[in-house]
C-alpha cells in the first residue's frame, strides 16, 4: 500500500516513521512546498529504516498523489522558534501565501466489497 503525505513536518515525518516501522505501509511518497524539507526527512527514514523488507520511501511533487492508495494532509504552519504556543503568523511579519493545488470534492462511502475496510471515493 501506498500512502502520500502532504507536509513533511513533524507530524509528516513522524506518520511516515510510524508506518512504516509497524509494518502499515511498504511505499511511503513525502510531499512538501520545500522540496529540500522532503528530501532531508526522506533521507532520515532511509537511514532508520534500512533494516525493514524494502520500503519504498520517496520525496515527490504533487504527482505523487497519483497512485496512493492514502492520501494524508499534514500541511500547516509550523510554529516558530520562539516561546512555546506562539505561531510563526504572530512571529514573523507576513508572507505572500504559498497556493496549494485545488483538490477536487469527494464523497467516501464503503465499497461493495467483502472487506469492511475498503472504501471508494467518487469525484463530484
Amino acid at each position: 500500500m501506498k500512502v502520500a503525505i502532504i507536509g513533511a513536518g513533524n507530524v509528516g515525518a513522524t506518520l511516515a516513521y510510524t508506518l512504516l516501522v509497524r509494518d502499515i505501509v511498504t511505499r511511503v511518497s513525502l510531499i512538501d512546498v520545500s522540496r529540500e524539507k522532503a528530501v532531508g526527512e526522506v533521507l532520515d527514514l532511509a537511514h532508520g529504516a534500512s533494516y525493514l523488507e524494502n520500503p519504498e520511501i520517496r520525496a515527490e511533487g504533487y504527482e505523487g498523489v497519483a497512485d496512493a492508495d492514502v492520501i494524508v494532509l499534514a500541511a500547516g504552519r509550523g510554529r516558530s522558534r520562539g516561546s512555546p504556543g506562539s505561531t510563526s503568523r504572530a512571529a514573523t511579519p507576513r508572507s505572500p501565501r504559498r497556493s496549494w493545488p485545488t483538490w477536487p470534492r469527494t464523497t467516501a462511502a464503503p465499497s461493495s466489497s467483502s472487506s469492511p475496510t475498503r472504501w471508494t471515493c467518487s469525484l463530484t
